[in-house]
């Protein structure tokens, strides 16, 4: 199923994943198939949503209709973040309760600037078994092959 992806990056991580599944890694097999999908969600999320540069750390004011009672709230940043995570998922033909399912196995990486390998992963599941590593690694396969088809190249989506 890997010939059907065509960025090399995604498919090393995919191939990586697999290899690890029959070694019985199960830690490697969630953390490359994790790599795979958020890397490719990075690199096109935002040629269909746009870029939203709201900081986590700065929250929007908001104030009751006077204009009085001006008080910190998240509620719109976490809002319009929602947006476009759904948007992202019905245009890439992604099934978003399979991602949580996923997300729940899974960790996620971190990267550094410019970095194709991440340089940490958080929130590693406690207990893995092979039945969770499975569905991963198919989830994972599954999602770049959808995504790769609607946006032709990972790399420069839509071109």
């Amino acid at each position: 199923m890997f010939d059907l992806i065509q960025n090399a990056s995604m498919k090393k991580y995919l191939e990586k994943a697999e290899e690890a599944l029959g070694k019985k890694d199960l830690k490697t097999v969630v953390e490359q198939s994790s790599t795979a999908v958020h890397r490719t969600l990075n690199l096109v999320g935002n040629s269909i949503t746009g870029r939203f540069y709201a900081s986590s750390f700065r929250p929007f004011i908001t104030s009751d209709m006077s204009g009085k009672n001006m008080v910190p709230d998240r509620s719109l940043t976490d809002g319009i973040e929602k947006m476009k995570t759904t948007l992202q998922f019905v245009a890439f033909g992604l099934n978003y309760a399979d991602y949580v399912k996923f997300k729940r196995i899974t960790v996620t990486p971190l990267f550094s600037l410019g970095s194709e390998e991440p340089v940490d992963f958080l929130g590693t599941k406690t207990v893995l078994d092979e039945k969770d590593t499975e569905f991963a690694i198919v989830y994972a396969t599954d999602a770049v092959i959808s995504i790769e088809n609607r946006v032709c190249n990972i790399e420069k989506p839509f071109t």
